[in-house]
């Protein structure tokens, strides 16, 4: 008994210092992390489009929090996954289609590649906090890690294939891992 009290004594006085000294003995979940930035086909010039997203996988998908400034007061947009994090053509168009792992038609697949119509406000803000289900950070078919964020200058009318195409790539971001957060 004498033996067991001494290591239990030990181990919370680890720890104790573990945590004293900054660090956490709790593993915290991945995170990604994605720096929205203006493509050339953003056409105002009073404002700089700017944001970040942040990335946490959760049990029924990916919960993502965020800010993204300087879009059109009052104006609404969507933002999509697209298949790749390729940056190099400065509208976006390298980002390739919107992401859709299960390969369904356009209007079957709003859940995974239209994850949201975006309503921006009077200070050109939108501001995220929400789970998109059916998501993967790392691992697996809908793993979202190394594709691209990017919104269109307007909503997702979900009706037809050439809505990527047609509609002005404003915005995009690389879906990256993030450092682990310090203390």
């Amino acid at each position: 008994m004498r033996v067991l009290t001494t290591i239990l004594v030990c181990f919370l006085a680890t720890v104790t210092l573990a945590l004293a000294d900054g660090s956490s003995a709790v593993k915290r979940a991945p995170r990604a992390v994605a720096l929205v930035q203006a493509t050339t086909a953003y056409k105002s010039q009073d404002l700089r489009l700017s944001g970040i997203l942040y990335f946490t996988e959760v049990d029924d998908g990916v919960h993502v929090t965020g800010t993204i400034s300087g879009l059109e007061p009052h104006s609404v947009s969507s933002l999509h996954i697209h298949q790749f994090g390729d940056l190099s053509k400065e509208d976006a168009v390298n980002t390739g289609g919107h992401f859709n792992p299960d390969r369904r038609e356009h209007a079957e697949n709003h859940q995974v590649e239209d994850l949201d119509t975006i309503m921006v406000d009077k200070n050109g803000e939108v501001h995220i906090d929400q789970t998109w289900p059916n998501l993967t950070l790392g691992q697996g078919p809908n793993a979202i890690v190394g594709r691209s964020i990017v919104i269109h200058e307007q909503a997702d009318d979900v009706k037809g294939e050439s809505f990527e195409s047609a509609v002005p790539r404003i915005a995009v971001a690389i879906i990256g891992w993030a450092a682990p957060e310090r203390q």
